[in-house]
């Protein structure tokens, strides 16, 4: 019997099929490693400075502002492997992934990498008195983590002997220098600027700039998903109050009063949290510089003092300036310092985990302007100073 010729139709079908059982069988961690390299954007919703692109081979970060005075972007191209792909620029900043090693320069830094289960990587940092992470602290006690600083700033010699992956730097714009030394001894230097941010949730946003160095993307965006949950849950509560304290900050160093600008995060933060602050008519992202004469004739009947350096009484504050009695909050005793974590050898835990954790920081404030929203609830950093 003469054999039947095959459909090339139904072999189609058949081939089909087969195709589609595979990739069902494909195993979860499998799928999900698929799904981040298949990344084709990250969305970025509250972060200005920084930005992620993906192209055959690898991805471009492109951090928009290094410093306040810088005149150019600065871009990374992240890739996987031995051989730098094609489309990456001759010359360009070409950083390996995942890292295994990196050397971070601030504190703020230092949360990203321990929310994305990355902390392991971290082999460098200058000044390990200054962390307050126990799990940081810990690596430095067995040696896991080196000192890479010294009083005039990094110390490339250390670095040069450590070797790590990547240096995620911090600039105000002054030290530059050592920075690009370091480029050019084959260590690359990726800025992070997320001091820059104008708003909480900006700054936050920068773990997924950290994240793209470890191809975990996926579980940052999961991670900030919720902190921003948490954060825009409050400061809706906040929203609904009537009653918004007034609100002064800073203190005096020197001849000059240092206070948050009309337009910086930390101004950001008091609005959220329900409060008035008397210094947001104005359009500073930085740092104000004023006389206490000009503190006294706006802010002396201010009901909420908050953020008063690390001062730990009225009485080490007044000792300080005679001046701050005539503040109605000083009289009355509405005074609130963010030094209530302190780590192991006197690192502060708000200056660490407070910028990767804005949620923490405005439940401290909604609690301390409108405490019936949040009862029974203890701050994380904030604390009212003692008399």
């Amino acid at each position: 019997m003469p054999k039947r010729p095959i459909n090339p139709i139904l072999m189609l079908i058949a081939l089909l099929v087969l195709v589609a059982m595979i990739l069902a069988c494909t195993p979860e961690s499998q799928e999900s490693e698929q799904n981040t390299q298949g990344l084709s954007t990250l969305e970025i919703h509250h972060a200005k400075l920084f930005s992620i692109s993906y192209h055959e081979g690898y991805k471009k970060i492109t951090v928009h502002r290094t410093h306040r005075n810088a005149g150019k972007s600065e871009m990374y191209y992240l890739f996987e492997g031995s051989e730098i792909p094609p489309g990456i620029p001759q010359g360009a900043m070409a950083i390996a992934i995942p890292l295994r090693s990196v050397a971070v320069t601030s504190t703020s830094h230092l949360p990203h990498l321990e929310l994305i289960n990355q902390g392991h990587t971290l082999s460098g940092f200058p000044g390990l008195d200054l962390i307050s992470s126990a799990y940081f602290r810990e690596r430095a006690e067995l040696g896991q983590l080196i000192d890479i600083g010294r009083e005039t700033g990094l110390n490339k010699e250390k670095l040069i002997e450590l070797q790590p992956e990547l240096v995620i730097g911090y600039t105000l714009g002054t030290n530059l220098d050592t920075y690009y030394d370091l480029s050019r001894l084959g260590i690359p230097v990726a800025f992070n600027a997320e001091y820059l941010e104008e708003t909480p949730l900006g700054r936050a946003e920068w773990i997924k700039f950290f994240a793209a160095f470890y191809n975990a993307e996926t579980m940052a965006d999961s991670v900030f998903r919720e902190i921003e949950s948490k954060y825009l849950e409050l400061k809706t509560k906040a929203a609904g109050e009537n009653n918004r304290p007034s609100i002064i900050s800073g203190v005096m160093y020197g001849d000059t009063w240092f206070a948050p600008g009309g337009q910086s995060w930390a101004a950001k933060f008091f609005q959220d949290a329900g409060g008035n602050y008397l210094w947001s008519d104005n359009e500073v992202s930085g740092s104000l510089e004023l006389s206490i004469e000009a503190m006294l004739e706006r802010g002396i009947q201010a009901e909420k003092w908050i953020g008063i350096a690390n001062f730990r009484s009225r009485e080490e504050l007044r000792n300080s300036q005679s001046r701050y009695r005539h503040f109605t909050a000083f009289e009355q005793g509405a005074l609130y310092t963010y030094t209530k974590r302190q780590g192991a050898k006197g690192g502060n835990d708000y200056l660490e985990l407070g910028y990767a954790r804005p949620d923490l920081i405005l439940a401290d404030l909604v609690s301390i302007l409108h405490p019936k929203l949040l009862p029974n609830y203890e701050t994380v950093f904030f604390e009212q100073l003692k008399p």
